[in-house]
């Protein structure tokens, strides 16, 4: 069989990506490098397959890799969540594929037009108010010395953490990570939770989301925050969004 490299390259490069920025749609995952991490994925996919062949594991062990580097997951849980999304999207989207090429004597190419029109419809359904407001998921973005990343925060009623009578966001130690290197000031806070006192390590983002201080304070959490989000929101501060 003749294998032309660009264009297998090419064609898994964008459905690799497609793939991965879906799963982390359904995720509720932020800003990324998921892009430079499919191409050096592919590159490598790419280079195996002209060396040892077809493999029928290798395409799953790379968009792996992709996307452990790429999305950096804070936690295993949710990393082998993503990975189950992922490949339950690659299989359908392959089995989609397969049904056209069948019935219709489609190629590939409408594959792939298809898996961007389904990319783009789930990422306007992702942003619409209306689901983040039965979900309570919403989209947060921190920016620190001219860095930023972005969190998904759980509105959170039971968070009535504040400081100098503004409330605190609690974000994930692993989710801010980032923008540690950045940061120029921090300060501790005291707080109370279920297991008794608690110290908090602070800052002050450049984030205007509270209109009181005109900037918002975010609150480290070194205690992983598990689930679909990478952070709390004081309902509150929703008023000012």
């Amino acid at each position: 069989m003749q294998l032309y490299g660009d264009i297998f390259f090419l064609y898994n490069l964008i459905m690799d990506y497609i793939v991965l920025k879906m799963t982390l749609i359904l995720w509720g995952s932020g800003k990324n490098r998921l892009f430079l991490w499919c191409i050096a994925a592919n590159i490598c996919y790419t280079a195996s397959v002209c060396v040892i062949g077809i493999s029928p594991v290798m395409p799953f062990v790379f968009l792996a890799a992709a996307l452990f580097f790429g999305a950096r997951p804070h936690t295993p849980l949710r990393f082998f969540g993503m990975l189950i999304t992922a490949y339950s999207v690659t299989f359908l989207l392959g089995s989609l594929s397969l049904g056209a090429m069948a019935l219709f004597g489609l190629d590939g190419s409408v594959t792939v037009i298809f898996a961007t029109v389904l990319l783009f419809l789930l990422k306007k359904i992702s942003d619409s108010p209306k689901l983040c407001e039965i979900s309570g998921l919403h989209r947060l973005e921190i920016f620190s010395g001219g860095k930023s990343v972005v969190l998904t925060a759980l509105s959170d009623s039971g968070n009535g953490l504040e400081i100098n009578g503004s409330p605190v966001v609690i974000a994930d130690k692993k989710a801010v990570s980032p923008l540690l290197p950045y940061i120029k000031d921090t300060f501790p806070h005291p707080c109370r939770t279920v297991t008794g006192e608690a110290e908090l390590i602070c800052f002050y983002a450049d984030t205007k989301i509270d209109e009181k201080t005109g900037r918002n304070c975010i609150a480290i959490s070194s205690t992983p925050i598990n689930g679909s989000f990478e952070a709390l929101i004081n309902t509150e501060l929703l008023k000012e969004m």
